[in-house]
């Protein structure tokens, strides 16, 4: 799971990598961006003294066409050139080239994580997904194919937390820890058998000596440091043994 200004009379781009936390089957944790120019010349010269100069000049450049309309797939250098839009051009001026590894979309913002757009045109059914800092978002429209963007990130720490990764849906995601718009602890939906909860995105110490869950929030308290796949996870108190 992976500087910029957003004016909107400027041409910009965000790249987004989307990385959920997922859960499998019961007792498994699963973590749901030429020219040419040919010269030619000849001369020839005769006892009459008579020249004759050819020149040949040839510029071709590629020329990736007029910007992107809203909803019409785009590119630029923020992406990769094996990206499948590659060669594409930007967006309009006031729109902005949205999109992950295998789409980007020429969009607009918008206010809510997880509306749907109702307007007549070809964002309609368009959901409002989040992107960059996942403590103060960006919102963008984005199509079906990228409804997992639109996910409200909102159930908190040892809270039940819904891993589905298409939207509408009935998920919800692990809210961050933040304090303000700075990230404080990321966070990850994890599950034991049945159950699925909210716990820090770290291992913790299982140690005697090792600090305990509640160091880190107080949901934790009198919860343990369970090991599940591997690793150890901060567990509230009503699924430790």
């Amino acid at each position: 799971m992976k500087p910029y200004t957003i004016p909107f009379t400027t041409l910009f781009s965000v790249v987004l990598t989307v990385f959920f936390a997922g859960c499998g089957g019961d007792s498994n944790l699963i973590f749901k961006d030429a020219g040419n120019d040919g010269g030619d010349d000849a001369s020839t010269d005769t006892d009459a003294d008579t020249d004759t100069d050819t020149d040949t000049d040839s510029d071709s450049d590629t020329d990736p066409g007029n910007p992107g309309a809203l909803g019409e797939a785009c590119w630029n250098e923020s992406f990769t050139n094996v990206h499948p839009n590659f060669g594409l051009p930007g967006c309009e001026s006031g729109l902005v080239c949205i999109g992950n590894d295998v789409e980007a979309w020429c969009t607009t913002t918008c206010g809510i994580t997880g509306e749907i757009n109702t307007a007549a045109g070809v964002q309609n059914n368009w959901c409002c997904g989040e992107f960059v800092d996942v403590c103060d978002p960006m919102r963008f429209w984005v199509p079906t194919t990228m409804s997992v963007k639109c996910i409200p990130q909102t159930a908190q720490l040892s809270q039940s937390c819904d891993t589905s990764t298409t939207w509408p849906s009935s998920a919800e995601g692990c809210a961050p820890v933040c304090s303000g718009t700075t990230l404080t602890y990321n966070t990850i939906c994890l599950h034991i058998d049945t159950d699925y909860f909210c716990s820090l995105a770290f291992n913790c110490d299982p140690s005697p000596s090792g600090d305990p869950c509640s160091t880190y929030d107080a949901v934790f308290t009198n919860g343990c440091c369970k090991e599940l796949m591997g690793g150890y996870w901060c567990t509230p108190q009503s699924l430790c043994p």
